[in-house]
């Protein structure tokens, strides 16, 4: 995914509401996989995790990044920010890590983490 206008280091580029999946239904994530794009609830000791509703977690992974990530676990979303300045026709992409929940690699934000 490429952006049409120039985006400003620190402007929140898109805020993403999420789901709270329960522990016991996070095989139906992995059927469907949906495992690596979850951000772990870390303040709930429950193994709930957050599912972002957004297209942003596909971002195209990239060890330099122009994108980083925020959770509001209260508030259920996650924000995505520019991470230094973005041009026109750039692909968007997320910092490649390891998922919080099943410590596999995925793309991900570099920001604030999941707390």
């Amino acid at each position: 995914m490429s952006i049409k206008t120039p985006i400003r280091t620190g402007t929140l580029v898109e805020q993403a509401h999420c789901l709270r999946v329960r522990k016991q239904d996070g095989p139906h994530l992995d059927g469907l996989g949906l495992r690596p794009a979850t951000f772990a609830c870390t303040r709930a000791a429950s193994g709930d995790v957050l599912l972002p509703c957004s297209h942003m977690v596909f971002a195209t992974p990239s060890p330099r990044p122009n994108l980083e990530y925020r959770v509001d676990q209260e508030l259920q979303v996650v924000r995505f920010y520019a991470a230094r300045d973005i041009a026109v026709d750039e692909v968007l992409t997320l910092r490649t890590i390891q998922n919080r929940v099943t410590k596999s690699p995925i793309a991900a934000g570099t920001g604030g983490g999941a707390g």
